[in-house]
C-alpha cells in the first residue's frame, strides 16, 4: 500500500501541481514499472477467473498502445521494476490467502446462472500477479526498443540513484519515491494523455509545509504512518474513538523529535511489544536509507554506502556475484 493517507494530505494541503504534458517534451523520464502496471491494467473478473494470466496478444497491444502514447509527445521512457525482496522479520504471509475460494466461489455462482454475483466475486479476489507476467512484458519492452531494467533490490533506490546522476530528468512513480529522492527533486504522480497535463510534487515544498527541521524526518513520519514495508505505528490507531490521520504521525514526530524517540515512548506497548515495531523501524530505516543499487560501471554497492553498516547482509541476504546482478537487471535472471 502507498504511505497512509500521504496523498489525501497533500491534497488536502494543494502540494500537487499541474503542468501541461507539452513541458516533459525531450524529457528522458524514469517509470516505476510496477506503478505504471497498476495504472494501465484494469481489474478484469474474466481474467481473474482463469487465474490471472493476460492472453499474450491482447496483453501486448495494451502495453504497446501505452507506450506509443508516450512516444507520440517525445517522452523517452527508461523502465525500472524491482527485483530481490530484502529479508523480513515480520510475517507478511500470516493472513489466509482467500483469493483461491473466491475463484472457486465465484465459479459456483456462474453454474448456478448467477452472473452478476460470479463477477463480483471474481473483482474482489484481486488474483493478477505481475510476477507472472514480466516476461512478457520485458519481451514487448525489447521488441518495441524500450529501455528498461530492473533494480537489484527496489525500483525507488535505483531511480533515485538515475536521477542523482543525471540519467533521467525526472520520475513518474507513486509518492513513496519522495523518501529517497533528493530535497531539489520532483516526482510525477500521473500523466493525463487527454487532458495532455501532468501533476507532480515537489519535496522540498512537502518538507517546508510538514515545518520539518531535517529531512530525514521526514522518512521517520511516512515510516510511523505505514506503507508497504513497514505497518502503521500502532498508538497512531490504538484509539476507537479517534481515527489515523497523516497529520496525526506529524505531530507525533513533532513531539518526539525522531521516529525512534516516539517508539521508546511507547515501548510498553502490548501491540508495540507484539509487532516487535523497534527492530522492525530500525531495520526499515537501514533498508531505505543504504538499498542495494546497479552503479554505471555494472557493480553494485549500497546507497550512501560510507555511513552504511557492515552487517547489510542480515537486511539484504548475502551478497551475490556482480555478474549474477546485471544478469537479473537486464532481465535475463528472475529474481523469485
Amino acid at each position: 500500500m502507498p504511505i497512509r493517507h500521504f496523498d489525501i494530505y497533500i491534497s488536502e494541503r494543494q502540494l500537487i501541481q499541474k503542468a501541461p504534458i507539452s513541458q516533459l517534451k525531450g524529457a528522458k523520464i524514469g517509470i516505476e514499472g510496477q506503478y505504471w502496471l497498476r495504472k494501465i491494467i484494469k481489474p478484469n473478473p474474466n481474467i481473474v477467473s482463469m487465474g490471472g494470466t493476460f492472453p499474450y496478444n491482447s496483453f501486448k497491444t495494451l502495453l504497446e498502445k501505452e507506450i506509443n502514447k508516450i512516444r507520440s509527445l517525445d517522452i523517452y521512457p527508461f523502465f525500472v521494476f524491482n527485483g530481490l525482496s530484502f529479508l523480513r522479520k515480520d510475517k507478511p504471509f500470516t493472513i489466509e490467502d482467500t483469493r483461491p475460494n473466491k475463484r472457486s466461489s465465484g465459479w459456483d455462482h456462474y453454474e448456478r446462472g448467477r452472473l452478476e454475483s460470479a463477477h463480483n466475486t471474481w473483482s474482489s479476489s484481486n488474483s493478477v500477479h505481475q510476477n507472472e507476467f514480466m516476461n512478457s512484458v520485458f519481451k514487448i519492452f525489447q521488441e518495441n526498443n524500450i529501455e528498461f531494467m530492473r533494480a537489484p533490490y527496489s525500483s525507488w533506490a535505483q531511480l533515485a540513484y538515475l536521477q542523482q546522476k543525471g540519467y533521467v530528468q525526472s520520475v513518474y512513480s507513486g509518492s513513496e519515491m519522495l523518501m529517497w529522492c533528493g530535497d531539489s527533486d520532483n516526482v510525477i504522480l500521473n500523466i493525463d494523455f487527454d487532458k495532455k497535463e501532468f501533476t507532480w510534487i515537489e519535496k522540498i515544498r512537502v518538507i517546508q509545509d510538514l515545518n520539518l527541521i531535517h529531512p530525514d524526518h521526514f522518512i521517520d513520519i511516512c515510516m510511523l504512518a505505514g506503507f508497504d514495508w513497514i505497518s502503521t505505528f500502532p498508538p497512531l490507531v490504538g484509539s476507537k474513538n479517534i481515527s489515523f490521520t497523516f497529520k496525526g504521525t506529524v505531530d507525533m514526530l513533532q513531539q518526539y523529535r525522531t521516529g525512534f524517540n516516539a517508539i521508546q515512548a511507547f515501548a510498553e506497548n502490548p501491540k508495540v511489544k507484539e509487532y516487535n515495531y523497534e527492530d522492525n523501524f530500525c531495520r526499515i530505516k537501514s533498508i531505505i536509507n543504504h538499498n542495494i543499487i546497479l552503479k554505471d560501471d555494472g557493480t553494485t554497492e549500497p546507497l550512501n554506502k560510507e555511513t552504511a553498516p557492515n552487517d547489510l547482509h542480515e537486511l539484504f541476504g548475502p551478497r551475490l556475484p556482480d555478474e549474477v546482478y546485471f544478469y537479473m537487471c537486464q532481465g535475463m535472471v528472475s529474481p523469485q
